[in-house]
């Protein structure tokens, strides 16, 4: 018997960002960010945070607005292996 792999929302986020890069992934007011570009986006924050000693399980606290950049930040954290504290 195959064992399921656990729900990665990282690995979904890739999937959709690889299979339909220029689609439109959020808004924020009047700008859109495609799938593309949030990738891009987060592996930045993931990198400056890993550059930072931010390692897997680290705790992450994030304090910004509802935002794309909340978003982005959110995703970066994640990739960076970090458990978000809200």
């Amino acid at each position: 018997m195959i064992a399921e792999q656990p729900f990665s929302l990282v690995a979904a986020f890739r999937a959709r960002a690889a299979t339909h890069p220029a689609a439109i992934a959020i808004e924020d007011g009047e700008t859109q960010f495609s799938y593309a570009a949030l990738d891009a986006w987060s592996d930045r924050i993931a990198a400056a945070l890993i550059a930072v000693d931010v390692a897997p399980g680290s705790a992450l606290g994030l304090c910004l607005p509802r935002s794309a950049a909340l978003i982005a930040a959110m995703l970066g954290g994640l990739k960076a292996g970090a458990t978000l504290v809200p």
